[in-house]
């Protein structure tokens, strides 16, 4: 499994501690010192087969082609610009094996009402000054061919709208 962008590494813990199969391998990559630095200690427990790594932000990622049998991105497509996602879709399309899932969340449009208020909100304020959200955006995930569509849907909690999408890729 590889994730990018994963944070302090509770998520990964979790999978490790209580989902994933006791050979499974995880590779978490990350930007920022202090993240991979909190993720690595957080996981120190499952020793070889947890790792996490620090890239720079380019591409490609240092995953071998068709290695990894599901690619994480959880809010962290909401922070590229469209070029940089797109290829960070396309990274994923080439580590994961024939099958191999992606799941991706971040946040999206609101479907209406308040929610569209805030999403319209965000947006203006990202456009105006990035600082106040963090950098990130509400953005429409633009699969490639290379993914069948499995799963995808809105969630909306506090009028803060987020998409979750799963895919499978294609042989």
């Amino acid at each position: 499994m590889v994730e990018l962008g994963p944070g302090t590494g509770k998520l990964a813990a979790r999978l490790l501690a209580e989902r994933l199969q006791p050979e499974a391998r995880y590779l978490g990559l990350d930007v920022s010192p202090g993240m991979v630095a909190l993720a690595s200690e957080r996981l120190a427990p499952w020793g070889g087969r947890a790792e996490v790594r620090r890239v720079d932000g380019s591409l490609p990622l240092p995953v071998a082609d068709g290695s990894c049998d599901r690619f994480l991105a959880l809010w962290v497509l909401d922070l590229l610009d469209d070029e940089l996602s797109a290829g960070v879709l396309a990274e994923a399309a080439r580590t994961l094996e024939p099958g191999g899932l992606l799941c991706v969340a971040g946040l999206a449009r609101g479907p209406g009402g308040v929610a569209r208020l805030v999403s319209d909100a965000w947006e203006a304020l990202c456009r105006f000054r990035p600082s106040l959200v963090g950098g990130c955006r509400p953005r429409e995930l633009a699969l490639p061919a290379s993914f069948e569509l499995r799963h995808r849907r809105l969630v909306t909690s506090w009028g803060i709208t987020s998409e979750v999408t799963v895919a499978a890729r294609l042989p």
